[in-house]
């Protein structure tokens, strides 16, 4: 069936749409059941040490990686892309998850930290 050209599915009646519900629902349902196994695959994973020294320039100074820890077992790092040649254009994603940042995780009662890194001067990173 098509309604001005666009395919629709077809009309049925109350119990088959339940029926079809129902199966959809299940195939949900493992769908949801594989993403969380995967999830903890995931943070199964082992780690790597990390031997090469990082510096990262911030509003302190320069840190290396460890002192972004501020003390803590976990920190977020989210890589911004931004590129020096845009005067006025950012990364939508990017752009729209950091400024859903502003106060929504209570950052200073976890145990991680949360940065933002840019590949770019700090000079530039600022302009945001």
């Amino acid at each position: 069936m098509t309604l001005n050209g666009t395919a629709t599915p077809p009309i049925v009646s109350r119990e088959q749409w339940l029926a079809d519900r129902k199966k959809l629902l299940a195939h949900e349902k493992e769908l949801t059941k594989h993403y969380d196994s995967v999830s903890a695959e995931r943070r199964r994973l082992p780690m790597v040490k990390i031997d090469k020294e990082y510096f990262f320039d911030g509003p302190t100074g320069k840190q290396n990686l460890k002192d972004l820890f501020d003390g803590r077992r976990q920190l977020i790092v989210y890589h911004f892309m931004f590129d020096p040649a845009w005067q006025t254009h950012r990364c939508p994603g990017c752009t729209g998850w950091v400024d859903a940042l502003g106060g929504s995780i209570p950052i200073s009662e976890a145990r991680y930290d949360a940065s933002v890194s840019f590949s770019s001067p700090a000079s530039d990173a600022r302009r945001l």
